[in-house]
């Protein structure tokens, strides 16, 4: 419904609602483009045929957390998710993606097959906010450089630092800190 924020899945312009979606990244090999959902901390996923249906695949609506899970039962939680990067692999029945997710202060790497791998923390630290090589105050952007590196903006806020741009390495596929 268009202009009416909420969160509803559904088909597009039928039932389903979107609250504040700021982020996209585009699965091109599982015909899906996923949405960060800053307003309900949360990753929606709109399929790019039939009647373009939009799910919920991480993060529980309307809860702020920073919890990593590679449980149903026990969903990992965002708290304001911005910006969104596929990794590019375009493997059928598996995604990965990368989640600033801005209020926790971290990066996060999601691996979605049927429906969820898991979620990990590659990056800064859930509370704890700074400028230091492995901390980050309000990761906004995202995008992937094939394994080696993820580039981040980071966006400081008053008082604590200016904006950067920040790159993190992505050693075996897990990042061991963020730097300037």
């Amino acid at each position: 419904q268009p202009g009416v924020p909420g969160h509803a899945d559904g088909a597009i312009g039928l039932n389903a609602l979107l609250n504040c979606p700021v982020g996209v990244a585009l699965d091109e090999a599982n015909a899906a483009l996923y949405v960060a959902e800053f307003a309900e901390h949360d990753i929606r996923k709109i399929a790019l045929s039939g009647t373009h249906a939009i799910s919920t695949v991480v993060g529980v609506p309307g809860t702020c957390g920073a919890q990593d899970s590679d449980s149903a039962s026990d969903p990992p939680t965002f708290c304001n998710p911005y910006g969104l990067a596929d990794d590019g692999s375009q493997s059928v029945g598996s995604t990965t993606l990368f989640v600033a997710d801005s209020n926790n202060a971290t990066v996060r790497k999601i691996v979605l097959a049927n429906p969820l791998t898991g979620t990990t923390t590659i990056a800064g630290t859930a509370g704890s906010r700074g400028t230091s090589a492995t901390q980050l105050t309000r990761p906004m952007a995202v995008a992937y450089q094939n394994s080696a590196s993820l580039f981040v903006t980071d966006q400081a806020s008053s008082g604590v630092g200016g904006q950067m741009l920040r790159q993190i390495p992505l050693p075996s596929g897990t990042a061991a800190s963020a730097t300037s």
